[in-house]
This record gives C-alpha cells, sequence and structure tokens, in this order.
C-alpha cells in the first residue's frame, strides 16, 4: 500500500527523520552523521517534507525549505526553496 504524507521539521517523528537520513544516505554516500549534521543545521521546525511510503519502507522524499532572499533594492522576500527529491531506483519507472 502507499501512503503519501506531507509534514513540518517539527511535526516529524525520529523514525521519520532515520528514514529519511536512510534514503538521503542511498544516494549521496557522505556517511549517517553527515547527513544528521546537515539536517540538523540546515534545516528548520517550518520546512515542509513530503514523505512517500510503501508499506513501512520510504520510496520517495522531497523537502521544501523556507527561505528568504533580498532583491537589489533590500526588500525581502520569501520563497520555498526546492532542496531535495529522491525516488528508490527500483520505484523510478
Amino acid at each position: 500500500m502507499i501512503s503519501f504524507f506531507t509534514k513540518t521539521t517539527s511535526k516529524l517523528s525520529k523514525s521519520n527523520i532515520n528514514d529519511i537520513l536512510r534514503i538521503k544516505e542511498s544516494h549521496w554516500s557522505y556517511g549517517m552523521r553527515s547527513q544528521r549534521k546537515f539536517f540538523i543545521e540546515n534545516i528548520k521546525p517550518n520546512d515542509l517534507h513530503n514523505l512517500l511510503y510503501y508499506g513501512k519502507a520510504l520510496i520517495g522524499y522531497t523537502s521544501l525549505r523556507n527561505s528568504t532572499y533580498k532583491d537589489i533594492n533590500n526588500k525581502t522576500f520569501k520563497y520555498l526553496h526546492f532542496d531535495t527529491i529522491i525516488i528508490k531506483k527500483k520505484f523510478r519507472k
């Protein structure tokens, strides 16, 4: 059974975070410690995480990070930074 969830970082369980770190590690081989460090240092409480599960296995993940930028007139704008997209190789077709 396929299920899809969108959660803010503050609503992620420890299990969700570990699933995210594992799927990221399967795509980018920096080590779990490095993945966890990046997550802690760069992901904010209100960032969005889209989690696609097949049964109990996380097979897809995207993150949308709340960000801001200033234009040349020093006016601040908010936007969603499309940060990560991962689909397990087995499920890509």
